[in-house]
């Protein structure tokens, strides 16, 4: 009986040690730099054919986190995201627009893109912060830069489209994982919902056609929102 308990022990002992980081390596007081590719998945009105129309956007993210304690982080994050776009109805807006203003209709042929900078802080809750697989919830805000750019044929022509908005606030929130390769690296998975307030931009857009340069002003109509799913690796260092 003892050495069925002593040989049961041994093996919580060493299943223990084999999920658990060795004595010291907690990360209070510890830096921690994160790259990672960055997909975006449109949803609500910013992928709607008359709204957004927001393909799935492909990018990275960078993030610098300082850990107060082991279980709790706050730091900074830079995301870069450029989607892909339903052009109809960016390309009848055109078409209008023109019309408007030269009394002519045109047939228009566009690609778009939209581009989304989001420069924010953060606060990250780990689980359990000694197991080598780490679970956590985030919740960040900041501010959300969108440009979108069109290019265009008009009637044969080549055009291009351009417009610039004002900063507007975001919110970010969702879970994530990441596992410890070593003391110092470990590896991170992370979705996030994300919801830009960019209903109420405004912008000058420019459109040039050939020897016409336009100038109209151009609201976005809906909220940039979307699914951030996220992979890569986090460097730590410091704090020893």
């Amino acid at each position: 009986m003892k050495k069925l308990l002593a040989s049961a022990a041994l093996c919580l002992i060493l299943t223990l040690f084999a999920s658990t980081l060795a004595s010291g390596d907690g990360l209070k007081g510890r830096f921690a730099f994160t790259g990672m590719g960055h997909l975006g998945l449109p949803l609500g009105d910013f992928a709607g054919e008359k709204k957004g129309m927001a393909r799935t956007g492909y990018g990275f993210g960078l993030n610098l986190e300082y850990f107060l304690s082991d279980n709790l982080a706050l730091g900074g994050s830079f995301s870069y995201l450029a989607f892909g776009s339903k052009t109809d109805h960016f390309e009848e807006d055109i078409q209008l627009i023109l019309y408007q203003k030269l009394q002519r209709w045109y047939e228009v042929d566009a690609d778009v893109k939209q581009e989304l900078s989001n420069f924010g802080v953060f606060g990250k809750y780990l689980i359990s912060p000694y197991s080598r697989t780490c679970p956590y919830a985030k919740f960040g805000m900041g501010l959300g830069k969108y440009s979108l750019t069109g290019d265009a044929r008009v009637d044969g022509l080549n055009a291009e489209a351009n417009a610039s908005f004002d900063s507007e606030f975001y919110v970010n929130i969702g879970p994530g994982i990441h596992y410890r390769a070593s003391d110092d690296v470990a590896f991170v998975f992370e979705v996030t919902y994300v919801q830009v307030f960019t209903d109420e931009a405004k912008s000058e857009a420019v459109i040039t056609a050939g020897t016409y340069t336009l100038e109209e002003d151009f609201r976005l109509n809906s909220d940039a929102q979307y699914f951030g799913v996220y992979a890569g690796a986090s460097f730590f260092f410091g704090g020893r």
